[in-house]
């Protein structure tokens, strides 16, 4: 299984939400899930207007790979 956190980390700290954003992309291509799955997420995550909502749903992706109810 792959190590994330750093992926994690790198979206909390990142500043601007094009700059979370941009964090949160790398960590979907990086992570284990499935190529339709990246692609929802990919496309979720355009959606997303608020650094805050990023961080939350950076935070979800991570723990929905683990098997852990989000």
């Amino acid at each position: 299984m792959k190590d994330l956190t750093k992926e994690l980390e790198s979206v909390w700290t990142a500043m601007s939400l094009l700059a979370k954003q941009e964090a949160m992309a790398k960590l979907i291509e990086q992570s284990h899930a499935k190529k339709e799955t990246k692609e929802k997420a990919l496309r979720q995550l355009k959606g997303i207007n608020t650094a805050f909502k990023v961080d939350q749903f950076a935070t979800n992706y991570m723990l929905s790979g683990e098997g852990m109810k989000v």
